[in-house]
């Protein structure tokens, strides 16, 4: 058997983001955004297209289960609706979307 791995040649790509424009939001940055659109922590958050097939009938689900455990627990969906989801007709109320 031929061993065609040469672990000498590995090069480590470093990420290709500006971590001085994309830093992580302060502390008092993210309870601004918290607050601006009256989320509570915790939370679950989905983005996204809301369709059908994006599964969100199993993050209700699996919402609602965790909320046995933390009845505070909120689903927040952040997205367009481009086609009916049969999940979110008559959400609970710890369902929100926010756009």
């Amino acid at each position: 058997m031929v061993n065609w791995y040469d672990p000498s040649e590995d090069v480590v790509v470093q990420p290709g983001v500006d971590r001085a424009r994309f830093a992580p939001p302060s502390a008092a940055q993210q309870a601004a955004v918290r607050d601006r659109h009256g989320l509570a922590c915790p939370y679950v958050l989905v983005t996204g297209f809301a369709e059908p097939r994006r599964g969100l009938d199993l993050a209700v689900a699996a919402t609602g289960q965790l909320r046995d455990r933390d009845p505070d627990l909120e689903l927040v969906l952040v997205g367009e609706v481009r086609s009916a989801v049969p999940a979110l007709d008559g959400a609970p109320a710890w369902v929100r979307r926010l756009g």
